[in-house]
């Protein structure tokens, strides 16, 4: 399933909390642009990757402890859940 999904656009759509640096999200969004000009794709493992890395920088800023096990797709569920309404 993780093919499916266009990482480049879950990165910019990822919810940011206020004051959060946007040299962080424009460095992800530079080093997918780099990605995809080099060869690769919105929806391969290198994007996923970079999505994950933003994903952990926002759990370090907003100070909750970093579960390692937890994969870019986790982090895009957890956010989908929250936008349907199914969240805590």
């Amino acid at each position: 399933m993780t093919n499916d999904i266009n990482w480049g656009r879950e990165l910019l759509y990822y919810p940011i909390p206020d004051g959060f640096d946007s040299w962080y999200v424009n460095k992800c969004k530079d080093d997918m642009r780099d990605n995809v000009q080099n060869g690769g794709n919105p929806k391969d493992k290198v994007t996923e990757k970079i999505f994950l890395r933003l994903c952990r920088l926002v759990d370090i800023y907003c100070k909750q402890d970093i579960d390692w096990k937890k994969t870019a797709l986790d982090y895009w569920n957890e956010v989908d859940s929250n936008l349907k309404g199914n969240g805590d």
